[in-house]
C-alpha cells in the first residue's frame, strides 16, 4: 500500500529476541540532526508530518 504525502513507512527484517527497535529520521546533509525518533516493539514504524526539502 503506498504511503501518503509526508509519510515514511520504514521496516526491517525482525531480529530474533529483540524487545524494541529504535528509529531515527535525519537528512543526508545533516545526519547528526534527528528530525523524528521513535521506539517500537515491532520491526516497522510510520513517520508522519515530513516535508520535502526544496
Amino acid at each position: 500500500m503506498p504511503g501518503r504525502a509526508g509519510e515514511l513507512n520504514a521496516s526491517v527484517p525482525p531480529i530474533p529476541g529483540a524487545a524494541s527497535y529504535n528509529w531515527r529520521v535525519s537528512i543526508a546533509v545533516q545526519p547528526a540532526v534527528v528530525l523524528q525518533s521513535a521506539q517500537t516493539t515491532v520491526a516497522s514504524n510510520t513517520f508522519a508530518g515530513l516535508t520535502p526539502l526544496s
